[in-house]
C-alpha cells in the first residue's frame, strides 16, 4: 500500500512540475502570446487584476513603406510627411508608431519624434482598429518649425514596449 502511494505522490509532484513549466513558459512568454486574440481574452485579465501591464510585441518587420514624400509649405514653416505603409503579415496588425528622425546635409540625425495613429490617420479612420494584411493605409505627419538645417527625414515603424520605450524596425526610410 505504501509503494502505490509514493507512485501517486510521484505523478503528482510531476503533473505540478509539469504545469508550472508551461506557466513559467506562458509567462516569459507573455507579450508574443498577447498578440493571440484567445490568450488576451483569458490570460492577459488575470494579470491586469495582479496590476501587470502586458505589451503585445506584434511585428513591426512586417510593415512596408510603400511611397513616400515630403513637402515644405512656402512659408518654410512647416514638413508635411506623407507616406502609404502595407502590412506583409499573415494576420491583422494594429496601426503602429511612426518614428520621424529629420536628418541634415550629412544625413546625421537632428530630432526625432514619435507620431501616434490619432495623429498621422485621417479623421475619418479609428487609430484603435486592426489593419488588414495586404490592405494599405496612407499616413501624413505635419512637423512644425523644422530646423533650417533640415536636409531630409527618415520613418521607422515602432511598437510601444515595456516601461514606455518603443521598440523600432532597423531599416530606416530615407528621403
Amino acid at each position: 500500500m505504501h509503494a502505490k502511494y509514493t507512485k501517486y505522490r510521484m505523478e503528482l509532484v510531476a503533473v505540478l512540475l509539469g504545469f508550472l513549466l508551461v506557466l513559467q513558459y506562458m509567462h516569459d512568454s507573455r507579450d508574443t502570446l498577447a498578440t493571440n486574440k484567445l490568450f488576451a481574452a483569458t490570460i492577459a485579465p488575470i494579470y491586469r487584476v495582479f496590476g501587470v501591464q502586458i505589451t503585445p510585441r506584434w511585428d513591426i518587420a512586417a510593415w512596408q513603406f510603400t511611397r513616400t514624400s515630403g513637402e515644405i509649405d512656402a512659408s518654410e514653416t512647416a514638413l508635411t510627411i506623407s507616406s502609404s505603409i502595407v502590412s506583409r503579415s499573415n494576420e491583422p496588425l494594429p496601426y503602429p508608431l511612426i518614428l520621424v528622425s529629420l536628418t541634415n546635409r550629412f544625413d546625421d540625425i537632428i530630432g526625432s519624434r514619435i507620431a501616434k495613429p490619432a495623429e498621422y490617420l485621417s479623421s475619418d479612420m479609428a487609430p484603435n482598429q486592426f489593419i488588414a494584411p495586404g490592405r494599405p493605409f496612407n499616413a501624413t505627419i505635419a512637423i512644425q518649425n523644422p530646423s533650417t538645417e533640415t536636409a531630409g527625414f527618415k520613418l521607422n515603424v515602432c511598437y510601444q514596449s515595456h516601461g514606455g520605450t518603443a521598440r523600432c524596425t532597423m531599416e530606416n526610410f530615407k528621403n
